[in-house]
């Protein structure tokens, strides 16, 4: 019995989720994985354990005053994401990088580098 060999072609993308996207199979193919994978979630556990307090008056200062505390749940090289704890519920908000995107931590903006790659005594606790 023979065998067909067949040659796939990628003709579209489409993400799917609560929400879709299509994207251009040019730019599919040229991504690259977020630099700051390797990193991420490190450092997302360094935030809420040892600034979460930060990161409150941050939402603060941005003007989310009803927020009672937060968790950050995602970074990559443009920002991060947090979930809020508001009087009225649960909040996903995004806070970008001021220089994103960033290929590397040391990129980040001096203020907010400081939270993400220090390893400060509140942190041995945990």
């Amino acid at each position: 019995m023979g065998h067909l060999a067949y040659r796939l072609s990628l003709l579209s993308v489409r993400f799917a989720g609560r929400t879709s996207a299509s994207v251009r199979v040019a730019e599919f193919v040229a991504a690259r994985p977020d630099p700051l994978r390797d990193h991420a979630q490190a450092v997302l556990q360094h935030l809420e354990r040892a600034h979460a307090g930060e990161l409150l008056a941050c939402l603060h200062a941005h003007g989310l005053h009803d927020a009672l505390a937060v968790v950050p749940r995602g970074l990559d090289r443009y920002g991060v994401s947090l979930s809020a704890l508001c009087r009225d519920g649960v909040r996903s908000l995004r806070l970008e990088l001021p220089n994103g995107p960033v290929d590397r931590l040391e990129e980040v903006a001096l203020g907010l580098r400081v939270q993400l790659t220090c390893r400060c005594r509140r942190d041995a606790r945990s």
